[in-house]
């Protein structure tokens, strides 16, 4: 009898594990993986130029607005510097011509002359420093970054000269009646060249574009930078999506904007779909499960909720 009892416990235990299998298989069966990934946002320069400072490294948290990265400028400033002093002189000029003090069509000439006497000096000493660096570069004496450093140098004095040549033929076409307009749209020229200085100036200053992690650091100190150049990329905090791959033939059970749940480490969160793949392929291998190897599936994003703690690279389970 107690042999019978025996058995029958067996059988009972047989019995409990197969239908654990058959459990644990006819829902993973159902199952799907998917890949976090983030949204990578670039910090790119608007201006050229030597960076001075940095403030980044590899996996480090920044805010948007962080400041990362600070390039010279120096020579931007100086530049200023110059706009400010011709304004300083063309508002006496315009003061002048309003109080009818002095020939204001001579004194106009002489300080437009000396202006661009200046500049042309400027310029020309610029262009040759560059000349020589490039020589030097293709003799392999000096860096690209030390030759477009010459060259920003020889573009800003250039502009330069160039503004106190149309300030000079103003001069030189103004009669006594029509002075004081002259020197008011002289005047209005200069602030607008002073507040695009100073635009391009804060330039020099490059912050974050959005919150998350520095995942990759393309420029350090004392490197060189041209406009639209990353300077790093950041994986965004805000944005992230849950990437798996649904078998073309169930495509109808999603829906784009649907709320669809999925578990990270035994808890569930639900996310919204974003994306839906209109051309299907065969799913990846890191994709794989039961229910869509060897499938033709679609690629689907889903919009991960800010509470879940997934990071980019890893994991997580679709259960439709």
């Amino acid at each position: 009898m107690s042999k019978l009892v025996h058995m029958k416990a067996h059988i009972v235990l047989l019995l409990i594990i197969i239908c654990s299998i058959v459990y644990y298989f006819s829902h993973m069966e159902e199952s799907y993986i998917g890949i976090a990934e983030a949204v990578i946002v670039r910090n790119s320069a608007e201006i050229s130029g030597k960076i001075t400072e940095s403030f980044i490294t590899l996996g480090q948290t920044v805010n948007a607005g962080d400041v990362i990265a600070i390039i010279d400028s120096r020579d931007l400033e100086y530049a200023l510097e110059q706009l400010e002093l011709s304004l300083e002189k063309a508002q006496i000029l315009y003061y002048d011509a309003q109080t009818g003090q002095g020939s204001r069509a001579h004194s106009g000439i002489a300080a437009a002359q000396a202006t661009y006497n200046g500049a042309a000096a400027t310029a020309n000493q610029a262009n040759l420093e560059y000349q020589r660096y490039l020589d030097l570069y293709h003799g392999g004496a000096v860096s690209a970054s030390v030759l477009d450093a010459a060259k920003l140098k020889a573009d800003t004095a250039a502009s330069a000269l160039a503004s106190a040549s149309a300030a000079l033929n103003l001069a030189r076409n103004n009669s006594a009646g029509t002075a004081i307009e002259s020197s008011n749209i002289e005047i209005m020229l200069l602030e607008s060249r002073i507040a695009q200085q100073k635009d391009m100036i804060k330039k020099c200053v490059i912050t974050a574009n959005a919150s998350g992690t520095i995942i990759s650091k393309n420029y350090g100190v004392g490197d060189f930078i041209a406009p639209g150049y990353n300077i790093a990329d950041i994986a965004s905090m805000h944005e992230r999506y849950l990437v798996l791959y649904y078998p073309k033939e169930k495509l109808s059970e999603i829906e784009y904007n649907a709320q669809l749940t999925f578990i990270y480490k035994d808890s569930e969160y639900i996310g919204i779909v974003k994306f839906i793949d209109v051309k299907p392929v065969y799913t990846p291998q890191n994709f794989q499960t039961a229910a869509n190897k060897n499938k033709e599936s679609v690629k689907i994003k889903i919009l991960i909720p800010e509470n879940c703690p997934i990071k980019p690279g890893e994991p997580a389970k679709f259960l439709p």
